[in-house]
C-alpha cells in the first residue's frame, strides 16, 4: 500500500502522529509523483495539520517556516496593501 494513502487512512482515523511519521520520508520525494502544485500541498497540509494535532508544534512550526518561506506573499512589503482600516 503506498504511504500517502496509508497515511491518509491514519488521518482519517485521528492516528496523527502515525500519519506525520509517515509522511516525513514521503515530503521530499512527492514531487517525483507528479501531480499539480496544489496537489502536493494538500499533502504538506495533512502533515502540516497531523503534526500540530499530535501535539509537535515545533516541527509543525518548521514546516510552516520552510513553506513560508519558499514562497514570500504578494503582499509582502506591498505600499498598496492597507494597514488601517480606513
Amino acid at each position: 500500500m503506498p504511504a500517502i494513502y496509508r497515511a491518509a487512512l491514519a488521518f482519517a482515523d485521528a492516528d496523527y502522529a502515525n500519519c506525520a511519521r509517515i509522511l516525513k520520508p514521503v515530503a521530499r520525494e512527492v514531487v517525483r509523483i507528479g501531480g499539480s502544485g496544489a496537489q502536493r500541498e494538500m499533502i504538506e497540509d495533512m502533515r502540516l495539520i497531523a503534526l500540530m494535532r499530535s501535539d509537535e508544534a515545533m516541527r509543525a512550526r518548521a514546516l510552516l517556516d520552510r513553506r513560508l518561506h519558499r514562497r514570500p506573499s504578494p503582499r509582502a512589503g506591498s505600499a498598496s496593501w492597507p494597514l488601517e482600516a480606513s
